[in-house]
């Protein structure tokens, strides 16, 4: 949710942050618009915002946090680097195996064979 500088290492399934980077990624007011949430939110798209410690949706009332990564303290590596709130509900923090160098079977998956490839998952097999 930083850039310029930032160091952030994957280890054991978890993110690491070692240093933050100088530049925010979630601001109040930028120079120029290439993508309008409003817009987008007003003709129904599902918007979502993918960081590499967190995951917001765009909803009625403003951003929400829906998952964040293992690792990641939500006051200190998410809320700090932010220059407004998010809405906090009910986040989830993102399944470990993301993180790792697992295999996640994902042709697998998009080619209509699942194989469940979640540790916590026994709905699909």
């Amino acid at each position: 949710m930083m850039t310029v500088g930032a160091e952030i290492e994957i280890k054991d399934g978890r993110l690491h942050i070692i240093k933050e980077g100088k530049k925010k990624k979630f601001i109040k007011e930028v120079q120029h618009v290439t993508f309008s949430g409003e817009y987008a939110r007003k003709f129904g798209q599902e918007v979502l915002y993918v960081t590499e410690r967190a995951v917001f949706k765009l909803g009625e009332k403003g951003l929400e946090l829906i998952e964040y990564a293992p690792g990641v303290d939500i006051k200190e590596h998410i809320l700090s680097v932010m220059d407004f709130d998010p809405i906090i509900k009910d986040p989830r923090e993102m399944p470990e195996f993301i993180f790792s160098n697992r295999l996640m079977g994902l042709k697998k998956q998009f080619m209509g064979e699942h194989v469940n490839q979640h540790p916590n998952d026994n709905s699909r097999t």
